[in-house]
């Protein structure tokens, strides 16, 4: 499972025909006037006041022993992609619920999904190893960037915009140029890749593997500069805080590990799937979110009911 999110909230994607929508919204009797403009940073301090938005239901879903998923918001938090295994994915507006449109690659069954920075592209990728770029004003197909022998997992731009990191089952990471549809460099290494995330600075890159560890490459060459071995379980998600000062990792065993991006030191770990944020680190199970604060070991600041079989949290 994967997750994206914006400032103001958190999409999660499950192996179900949802995806639920959180804010954090300091009166909650407001948001049926006024829902988006209301909206602000899920942080600690607000964590007691994160509520649901809305579900949102992707058409034509049909259940798959495929558990993969990816969602994404767009950066000014206008639209939201969903890629869940099928060969349509949907692009919807978040202020009414509708889809604006729909990304068909036939027959591909699509897991990962990426905006662009700017907001210009959506990245795809799925099981047959390519990796689309489509434009994401009107849904057209813009052209295929590269692919990779095995399916994709997991994808990611650069801060910049100019570079898309994507990551696959067989073993390699890999950097494109996104204008020249180029590949910059392949990373192979041991076991199947299950995430992968650029560091706000763009210059390392981190992924996740199936093999119970974390890689830290650099983006420049994908030269390994870190490997970490705290992780028992497999990998399904790396992040960095959006101030790159922490690196979070969620594994298969229900726990998070958070170490210092820096020195790349093991910091705490903690119970749970995670996401991490400026200030505070989210669990999210299927029906209790919490967040913590990273520097105070296992405190609980919150928690809050979920929606049927989704996962939903803050950011």
């Amino acid at each position: 499972m994967k997750k994206r999110r914006v400032a103001g909230g958190l999409a999660l994607g499950c192996g179900a025909a949802l995806v639920a929508v959180c804010i954090a919204q300091a009166d909650s009797a407001s948001m049926a006037a006024e829902p988006l403009p209301s909206l602000q940073a899920i942080s600690i301090e607000n964590a007691r006041d994160v509520v649901l938005l809305r579900v949102l239901t992707i058409p034509e879903f049909k259940s798959s022993p495929v558990s993969q998923n990816s969602v994404a918001f767009s950066p000014d938090g206008r639209f939201l992609v969903a890629a869940g295994g099928r060969n349509r994915v949907p692009v919807w507006n978040v202020n009414d619920g509708t889809i604006a449109y729909l990304l068909y690659d036939e027959p591909e069954r699509i897991v990962a999904c990426a905006f662009s920075p700017d907001g210009e592209i959506v990245a795809s990728g799925g099981f047959d190893g390519e990796i689309t770029l489509w434009d994401a004003t009107t849904g057209d197909r813009i052209g295929v960037v590269g692919e990779h022998s095995s399916s994709v997992w997991d994808l990611d731009f650069s801060p910049d915009g100019q570079q898309l990191v994507s990551c696959s089952l067989e073993h390699d990471t890999r950097l494109w140029d996104v204008a020249r549809r180029e590949m910059i460099w392949s990373y192979r290494g041991v076991g199947g890749y299950l995430s992968v995330a650029f560091a706000p600075s763009g210059e390392t890159i981190a992924v996740g593997s199936l093999r119970e560890q974390v890689s830290v490459l650099e983006a420049t060459g994908g030269e390994r500069a870190a490997h970490l071995t705290d992780p028992q379980e497999h990998i399904g998600d790396v992040h960095f805080s959006p101030s790159g000062e922490h690196l979070a990792a969620g594994t298969d065993d229900d726990r998070i590990y958070l170490w210092d991006a820096v020195g790349l030191s093991l910091v705490t770990r903690l119970e749970g799937a995670s996401g991490i944020c400026e200030r505070g680190l989210l669990q999210s199970r299927f029906d209790t979110p919490r967040v913590w604060q990273p520097r105070q070991d296992r405190r609980d600041l919150g928690r809050r009911g979920g929606e049927s079989a989704c996962l939903t949290g803050g950011a």
